[in-house]
C-alpha cells in the first residue's frame, strides 16, 4: 500500500525525556522510532486489531517491540528499567525477567559469545600458573560473574547435557553439577565451578555458537 508521510512537533522537555530513556540513539532516530511505534499501536486499538490482558502485558509487548526496533542489541535489564524508563523495581525486575526468556535473536548470539569467553577467560588464568600449583588447587572453585542472561543460558546448557545423559545406558551416563551461587544481584550472579567442570562446558557452549 502506499504510504502518507506526516510531520509531528515534538517540545524540548519530551525530546529531553526521549533521549534519557535511549541515550544511545541520535534525538532525530529516536523521536522518529518512537513516533511509527506509538502511531503503529493507536491504529491498530482503534482498528480492534490488538488487545493487551492488563497493563503489565501491555508494557512486555511496548518494550520488547521498541527493544527489538530501536535497540536491538542492548538488554533491558532491571537497573535500565529503574533509571531510563522510569518502571519500580519490583515491576522492573518482572518485566526484565519475561523478556530475558524470550528469544531475542542478537542479544541471544552475543550472551553465547560472551559466556564462552568469560568462561574462556578463567580456564586461560589457570592454564597461567606453574604446574605444580595448578595441581595444588585441582579443588578450587573458580568464581565467574555473569548477567541474569547469561546465568539462564548455563541453567539451559545444564538441561540439555542432562536430557542428552539420560538418553544412554546408566553406566555410560556423566553428571554435571549445578554451578555454586556465591552472590546474587539485580543485574548478575557470581557463581563458582571446578576447574574441571569449566573446562568440560566450553565446548558444549561454543556448540551453540555454531548453531
Amino acid at each position: 500500500m502506499p504510504e502518507k508521510k506526516i510531520t509531528i512537533s515534538i517540545d524540548e522537555a519530551q525530546l529531553a525525556d526521549l533521549q534519557h530513556a535511549f541515550p544511545e540513539l541520535a534525538a532525530d532516530r529516536c523521536a522518529a522510532g518512537i513516533a511509527n511505534f506509538a502511531m503503529a499501536e493507536m491504529i491498530s486499538l482503534l482498528a480492534g486489531k490488538k488487545r493487551y490482558l492488563s497493563l503489565s502485558h501491555q508494557y512486555i509487548e511496548w518494550l520488547e517491540k521498541l527493544n527489538a526496533d530501536l535497540l536491538p542489541e542492548v538488554e533491558f535489564t532491571p537497573r535500565r528499567l529503574m533509571n531510563q524508563f522510569n518502571f519500580p523495581p519490583g515491576s522492573a525486575s518482572y518485566i526484565s525477567r519475561v523478556l530475558r526468556d524470550r528469544q531475542n535473536v542478537v542479544i541471544m548470539a552475543r550472551s553465547w559469545k560472551s559466556l564462552v569467553n568469560k568462561f574462556e577467560e578463567v580456564k586461560k588464568s589457570h592454564d597461567l600458573l606453574p604446574q605444580n600449583q595448578r595441581r595444588d588447587e585441582s579443588g578450587k572453585l573458580w568464581s565467574i560473574t555473569l548477567t541474569k542472561r547469561e546465568n539462564r543460558l548455563l541453567d539451559i546448557l545444564l538441561e540439555e547435557f542432562e536430557a542428552s545423559e539420560l538418553a544412554k545406558p546408566f553406566d555410560k551416563r556423566e553428571s554435571i553439577n549445578l554451578p555454586e551461587l556465591s552472590e546474587i544481584r539485580m543485574d548478575y550472579v557470581k557463581i563458582k565451578y571446578k576447574m574441571t567442570v569449566i573446562e568440560k562446558l566450553i565446548p558444549l557452549m561454543k556448540a551453540h555458537l555454531e548453531v
